[in-house]
């Protein structure tokens, strides 16, 4: 719980600080995130499934974008 809230508490003071280019700062967000994900994934092996399809659909969508053109990185 700890490490969920201090990942939401980093992204929210990234996006609201203004500057979003900044790689370093990204990464104190999205680190704690992936680790509570994975326990998630740990502990409840059924929300892991659903994790991994919504995430595999959100990749698909970025790669049929970045296939035409719409989206780079």
């Amino acid at each position: 719980m700890i490490v969920l809230t201090y990942g939401f508490c980093s992204l929210a003071l990234l996006a609201s600080s203004g500057v979003l280019l900044s790689v370093n700062r990204c990464a104190y967000a999205i680190v704690p995130l992936s680790i509570t994900v994975g326990l998630l994934a740990t502990a409840k092996p059924r929300w892991g499934y659903g994790l991994m399809g919504l995430f595999g659909v959100f990749l698909l969508y970025v790669f049929v974008r970045f296939a035409s053109w719409q989206w780079v990185a």
